[in-house]
């Protein structure tokens, strides 16, 4: 008989190879393809799963056999399982903290300010002219811009390459955006830029912030 023969489901040594009662208890051959690897399993070790459930994979495939030293083996088989489940919750956690974020990018974006563009364009030999009078204009605009409900910030700039011009301003919301439409100060300027030459496109833009980077 070989050494090492299946009994009822269970390996027994016999012979010269059976060891002492104490030192090996009959190791229960079971078989769980794990990352194509058969795990055998010592009973004393076994937990009770619903057998060809996925748990019961992972349980085998963590715990080993090492048939040296079977108190080593349980032993290592709770530290892993410990492991497992400070991974598994960790895992499970990672829904809640997607969600989470992505709840804060959603908030984030609904407190994103509205962009108010306000572009014109002129012919090059008007250029020193046109940014004369966009450099003025920050005196007749500041004070009141300033006073306004939910202004966020406001720029004036020019590009001399292609000659055009831009007034873009950062707003809580359309409606306080609105209010440079009513503007006196701000009508008079586009008036007197009209009068310089500069055609200004219309209409102008409120854009609502679709993401950024802070």
């Amino acid at each position: 008989m070989s050494p090492r023969a299946l009994v009822g489901g269970e390996y027994h040594f016999t012979g010269a190879m059976a060891p002492s009662q104490d030192f090996l208890p009959a190791v229960r051959l079971r078989e769980a393809t794990v990352q194509g690897a058969i795990i055998h399993e010592p009973a004393s070790c076994r937990r009770h799963f619903a057998p060809g459930s996925f748990l019961l994979a992972l349980r085998r495939f963590l715990v080993g056999f090492d048939h040296r030293d079977r108190s080593a083996v349980c032993e290592g088989a709770d530290m892993k399982r410990r492991e497992f489940v400070t991974l598994l919750g960790a895992a499970a956690g990672i829904p809640l903290l997607a969600h989470a974020q992505g709840k804060g990018e959603k908030q984030d974006m609904a407190a994103a300010p509205v962009i108010r563009i306000s572009l014109g364009t002129f012919d090059a030999q008007k250029a020193a002219v046109v940014e004369a009078k966009l450099i003025e204009s920050k005196a007749a605009l500041e004070t009141g811009i300033r006073a306004m409900r939910g202004n966020l910030g406001y720029y004036a700039g020019i590009d001399r390459k292609n000659n055009a011009m831009s007034n873009v301003s950062l707003w809580e919301s359309i409606e306080t955006a609105e209010q440079m439409a009513t503007f006196q100060p701000m009508i008079d300027l586009a008036g007197a830029f009209i009068a310089l030459g500069v055609r200004f496109q219309r209409p102008i833009l409120n854009c609502a912030t679709v993401w950024q980077i802070p």
